[in-house]
């Protein structure tokens, strides 16, 4: 017999795996995935809260280039006409974001408003604005929808950062608030200051430097929402474009699981992520609005000097009211 035949016969096989072998790496690598994902979740996350942040630090930076061109920050609301021609703060007129766009380079979009028309109740007018993808608009760690998409007159981007409305509810004067939750405190206005003052009707104030007496470092000046997955055409949360999504109170801690207080708010089912807030159907001046966001333990908020702090959930209540006003006169401690 050739040498070569007998050395390839007596070449011992390699043995296969076994099933018990490869049932045992098959769960070396479940281990190993399950081990990494939260992992790589939470870095996810780090980069979507890195670039939230980066979101407020540009609008505090065109909040500060706004009030350096017209010597004040923009109010939270504008006039506009009415459905029967009545001009008004009426809820459809434009919110200040719309103020800030040739401030973070959305000149074009900022050319195509119609000012002194509603932002919302027409196919055509406004309807550029309120449905565009502005990105520093929009929390990357939160869903991004346009609701009521079907309708031509109602469409809109939902969109996550809303200016300061002061310490207890929006269209409020001086004085306490209760509500049925058993929470009382007095109201202060903030950086948004729009009030109820009849018989002269509603009034949005072009707030000053100068009257953030408690000083800018002091005092929150935008913060997050979390937007709703299912909202009908008449509930403003996370339209910021328009008066009632324009803003957040201070009256509800961050993160809080306490119902908002909105116009037609019984028509939100549901935030994203599974955190399960509800909305309490209220007219306009009851309307309390709270910060919230996707972020674990807390919220981004930018403060008036446009440094930006992320505030845990568990923040003294009385610390975040006193942040929340611009002229309370109250210390503020760490935070």
């Amino acid at each position: 017999m050739h040498p070569f035949s007998q050395q390839f016969r007596s070449r011992p096989s390699r043995a296969a795996f076994t099933l018990v072998e490869l049932l045992v790496v098959i769960a070396i690598i479940g281990v190993l995935v399950a081990l990494l994902l939260p992992a790589v979740q939470q870095a996810r996350e780090a980069a979507r809260r890195m670039q939230c942040g980066n979101n407020l630090k540009q609008l505090g930076l065109a909040m500060h280039t706004y009030h350096d061109v017209s010597q004040a920050f923009p109010p939270a609301t504008s006039r506009c006409a009415d459905g029967d021609g009545t001009i008004d703060f009426h809820a459809n007129c434009p919110g200040y974001s719309m103020r800030l766009l040739p401030f973070i380079e959305q000149d074009a979009l900022f050319d195509s408003i119609t000012w002194g028309a509603p932002f919302e109740g027409s196919a055509t007018v406004n309807r550029l604005v309120r449905d565009a993808r502005i990105d520093t608009f929009h929390c990357p760690s939160d869903s991004e929808i346009v609701t009521e998409e079907t309708s031509d007159m109602y469409s809109a981007r939902l969109r996550n950062y809303v200016i300061n409305m002061g310490s207890t509810r929006y269209l409020t004067g001086t004085g306490t608030h209760t509500d049925d939750n058993g929470l009382t405190a007095e109201h202060f206005p903030g950086i948004g200051d729009w009030r109820d003052e009849w018989p002269n009707g509603w009034k949005a104030n072009a707030v000053k430097m100068r009257d953030v007496t408690d000083g800018l470092s002091n005092t929150l000046m935008l913060g997050e929402i979390i937007t709703p997955e299912r909202v009908n055409i008449w509930c403003p949360l996370g339209r910021i474009h328009q008066t009632m999504g324009t803003g957040f109170t201070g009256f509800y801690p961050p993160n809080s699981l306490l119902a908002d207080r909105m116009h037609f708010g019984e028509n939100i089912v549901s935030y994203s992520g599974g955190k399960a807030f509800s909305a309490v159907n209220d007219w306009m001046p009851m309307s309390v609005v709270g910060a919230k966001s996707l972020h674990p333990g807390g919220a981004q908020f930018a403060l008036g000097d446009g440094s930006v702090r992320f505030i845990p959930e568990t923040v003294d209540r009385v610390l975040y009211l006193n942040l929340s006003a611009r002229n309370d006169g109250n210390p503020i401690g760490s935070f």
